[in-house]
């Protein structure tokens, strides 16, 4: 099953590299239809900047996600380590719930291999990476602006989940984020996009700051 899931992954991930690879085709496209002056042009070049730029982030995040878990399964001994930390590198794409998804493997071979008392240390242990990650490093790293809040990351779950099953789990935040961000960029939208981001204060939004420079 976990083998599965983490082939699974690298699929989705590959073809999504492959899209966001292509987004320079569509803005040249773009251009020489609309001028490299008009506004839907110039608003799309800003987007595909800002998802490039979530994603590298997000990855970075997940490497130092992925090797806090690495470290604690070599040392407590767990079969498979590595396995478990590409697993969970992966769905540390969906922010907050991925790590509990990860961990569950983890868990049956640790109370196989030594009892419940693993079970207990390895949980509080992932409980303490995923929020390091997701509350220190996440913001950071990718920003405050574009951290989505942990209530819509788990509506969008069930959402993408419902349209597209396992595949649209693992792509659920970054679906949701690229969503916020296109609707960011439209004045009538960015009230919703201020409601989906985890920030709290009172700060400018991706938009208005492109606008202003």
């Amino acid at each position: 099953m976990g083998i599965n899931m983490v082939i699974t992954a690298v699929i989705i991930l590959v073809l999504l590299i492959f899209l966001i690879a292509e987004l320079p085709s569509y803005a040249t496209r773009l251009r020489r239809g609309l001028g490299e002056q008009n506004e839907i042009v110039t608003k799309i070049r800003a987007f595909r900047q800002s998802v490039l730029f979530y994603f590298v982030a997000r990855i970075k995040v997940n490497l130092l996600t992925s090797a806090g878990i690495l470290i604690m399964l070599l040392i407590t001994g767990i079969d498979s380590a590595l396995l478990w930390t590409v697993l969970a590198f992966f769905l540390s794409f969906v922010p907050y719930f991925g790590i509990i998804i990860a961990m569950i493997p983890p868990l049956i071979l640790g109370f196989a291999q030594y009892g419940i008392e693993m079970v207990i240390l390895l949980t509080i242990g992932y409980t303490i990476i995923n929020q390091v990650a997701e509350q220190i490093l996440a913001p950071k790293i990718i920003g405050d602006q574009i951290s989505l809040s942990p209530a819509l990351t788990f509506v969008a779950l069930f959402f993408w989940g419902w349209m597209f099953d396992f595949m649209g789990v693992l792509l659920a935040a970054p679906l949701t984020v690229m969503t916020v961000m296109l609707f960011d960029y439209f004045p009538e939208t960015r009230w919703l996009a201020a409601l989906a981001v985890a920030d709290k204060t009172e700060k400018a939004s991706v938009a208005e700051e492109n606008e202003a420079n």
